[in-house]
């Protein structure tokens, strides 16, 4: 038993010393990232009021990693220019593929450009069929193109949620027993990221509490006193799949977390980054897409 243990606890040293061993690299990286262009995370609103209802221009599959089959999806004369206008939206989706690897998004199979006006919804994804095996990334031309960090920062977000859906993380088809995390229907298998975030981090009070404290369905700021230094964002308390996509967010632009004496975080804003710090495979798409965007800004 003791040989064992030695054993077991070599293999650990070696594990956690590679872990920090990326993180630390990670870390430059965003500090090259932050020197080269600037911040990633906090922006004001632009002065521009527009706001419109939502309106998506243009619709392309997504082939070879190109965009194809372009569906003009509005007809009003104001926007016909920018609908047709094939080199932007390429500018876009280049500017999305370029820094995310191409195995990581295999799920991404449409790209949308839509408009809402400037601020309001910057992008979004959403599932194109029940087994969420396709996905759809839509993005605001306006908001892109006024703030290029913004719009980095918006598109890894929204890669976060492709993250927490990889399919085979998920059950094809909901069971009304599940005991894990469930979203759009489905059941996360009991070892997914979703489910492990979930369990971790929201399940039991925090989570009856996020229920109760809500007015017109979104968090009130008694809930936000209470638990402010449980997120990274006031919007990552929007519900766990938001928690989840924001805290990626700064999992890739913010550097590793310290931790105490008795090596625990600080609090659980810090720990849910520790969830990303603390996956080997995060680590390295971390570093991948980092150096992708020092490459392709």
């Amino acid at each position: 038993m003791k040989k064992l243990s030695v054993v077991l606890l070599f293999i650990c040293f070696v594990v956690t010393s590679g872990i920090q061993a990326n993180a630390a690299k990670g870390d430059t990286l965003v500090h090259e990232v932050h020197k080269k262009y600037g911040e990633f995370l906090i922006f004001d609103n632009s002065d521009v009021n527009d706001s419109e209802r939502e309106r998506v221009l243009v619709t392309y599959t997504i082939k070879d990693d190109k965009l194809t089959k372009p569906k003009i999806k509005t007809h009003q004369a104001k926007y016909q220019k920018m609908a047709k206008d094939k080199k932007t939206h390429n500018k876009l989706w280049k500017q999305f593929a370029n820094m995310i690897p191409k195995k990581n998004r295999q799920e991404i199979t449409q790209f949308q450009v839509f408009t809402d006006g400037h601020d309001e919804l910057l992008a979004y994804v959403l599932p194109l069929n029940y087994s969420i095996s396709n996905w759809a990334l839509a993005v605001d031309y306006k908001d892109s193109i006024a703030n290029k960090n913004m719009y980095y920062s918006t598109l890894v977000h929204e890669y976060g949620h492709i993250l927490m859906y990889k399919q085979k993380q998920w059950n094809r088809m909901f069971s009304p027993f599940c005991s894990n995390y469930v979203s759009l229907g489905k059941c996360s298998n009991k070892n997914s990221r979703a489910n492990q975030f979930y369990e971790e981090f929201w399940a039991g009070v925090l989570a009856k509490d996020w229920k109760t404290m809500r007015i017109d369905g979104e968090v009130d700021y008694e809930f936000y006193d209470l638990y402010e230094a449980d997120f990274v964002t006031f919007y990552a308390m929007t519900d766990p799949d938001e928690d989840f996509a924001e805290t990626f967010e700064y999992f890739l632009f913010t550097k590793e977390p310290t931790k105490t004496k008795k090596g625990k975080y600080k609090n659980l804003a810090d720990a849910k980054l520790g969830f990303f710090f603390e996956d080997p495979q995060m680590l390295k798409l971390r570093e991948k897409m980092l150096k992708n965007l020092l490459k392709h800004y």
